[in-house]
């Protein structure tokens, strides 16, 4: 049951753990057959280029300093400076440091104060309009 969980819906890296785990019990070479991982592949180790280590260092310190900016207008920025380098690099390095912005909450307005509105003494003293047209005696419609 392992293995199927391995193989199918797992990376090179996971296969790659797989197959160190298997060694224990079995040849190196018989688990790398089991995993369906060629030599290179299991021997594979990969690189961390001072590259990333550099783009990392300035992207968190763009970041810093503009607070609202994501990671297109960052690599606008990076670009201005003079730095070249492939907008996907700078998305996954971006998302890898968690730099991404955090939504707003929307701020809640105060209620108006409820005042309570005097009573009328007399007739006419106040006038509502509750409807939008109206027909004159002439037959003319008007709207408001």
């Amino acid at each position: 049951m392992i293995l199927k969980d391995v193989n199918s819906k797992s990376g090179t890296q996971a296969k790659r753990d797989a197959a160190e785990y298997s060694k224990k019990i079995i040849r190196s070479v018989r688990g790398m057959h089991l995993f369906t991982l060629s030599r290179s592949t299991y021997r594979y180790k990969p690189r961390q280029s001072d590259r990333n280590e550099f783009l990392k260092t300035k992207l968190k310190s763009l970041a810093l300093q503009r607070r609202r900016f994501g990671s297109p207008r960052l690599y606008v920025m990076l670009r201005r400076e003079g730095v070249i380098v492939n907008h996907k690099r700078v998305e996954r390095i971006y998302q890898q440091e968690g730099l991404q912005i955090k939504k707003r909450k929307k701020k809640r307005q105060t209620a108006p104060l409820r005042i309570v509105t005097p009573l009328p003494e007399r007739p006419n003293e106040r006038w509502s309009m509750d409807f939008v047209s109206d027909q004159l005696s002439n037959g003319k419609r008007f709207r408001l």
